[in-house]
């Protein structure tokens, strides 16, 4: 989330000015400025103006959108217009979809405790991996199974594989290669400083959630 959306939402949750009971002064009875906002255009809703964006049927598309997803009855003549609808059906299921944005949106659901522990630790042998790529120099030698390739021998393996496994390897190859590059660069203790940060916030999480450290 960027920082203007951080804002934005800041405003939706501010807290509408209250009488000397608690009490909500607006016209909205909104507790929030999101209420407020929802009040505004469920009461435009309501009574609509005649004319939006400089045109009668300003309202055409968006019940136009709810009978070709089959949410409101109505038909379309062959030139694609409106030819029948239940407007009183249509008008219904807007205002209830206006007042569901007054509604602060549910957190998204987490993953089940051992996927993300299993997610946490696979991650966590990895950072240590590159770590120690990097501390000894970033070498391109591929350590699979304690076993070193040379260049060569890795692409040979790369034709010989699967296109699943070549993907690995070459996310492999090319991590030694983004690590090496910054190694040459003369940022070779930084890399390290921030290659350890990263696996310790990962340690002191995986160990939040119970999971044991590889």
């Amino acid at each position: 989330m960027t920082e203007v959306d951080e804002r934005a939402k800041d405003v939706l949750n501010t807290p509408m000015p209250v009488d000397e009971n608690g009490a909500p002064t607006n016209e909205a009875g909104a507790a929030t400025v999101r209420e407020f906002l929802t009040g505004v255009l469920a009461e435009l809703w309501r009574d609509p103006p005649k004319r939006v964006w400089g045109t009668s049927d300003w309202d055409g598309p968006l019940e136009k959108a709810l009978i070709t997803a089959g949410l409101v009855e109505g038909t379309f003549d062959e030139d694609g217009y409106i030819e029948d609808s239940d407007d009183r059906a249509f008008r219904a299921l807007v205002a209830d979809a206006i007042n569901m944005l007054a509604e602060v949106p549910a957190p998204p659901e987490l993953p089940p405790l051992d996927y993300q522990v299993d997610v946490l630790s696979s991650l966590l042998a990895h950072l240590r991996m590159r770590l120690e790529w990097i501390e000894r120099g970033a070498s391109y030698e591929f350590d699979d199974v304690n076993a070193k390739f040379s260049p060569a021998q890795v692409w040979g393996r790369l034709l010989r594989n699967t296109a699943e496994q070549r993907l690995a390897w070459i996310e492999g190859v090319v991590g030694q290669a983004e690590a090496a590059g910054r190694c040459w660069m003369v940022q070779h203790d930084r890399v390290i400083e921030e290659q350890r940060e990263r696996i310790v916030a990962l340690e002191e999480r995986l160990t939040d959630l119970g999971g044991e450290l590889p």
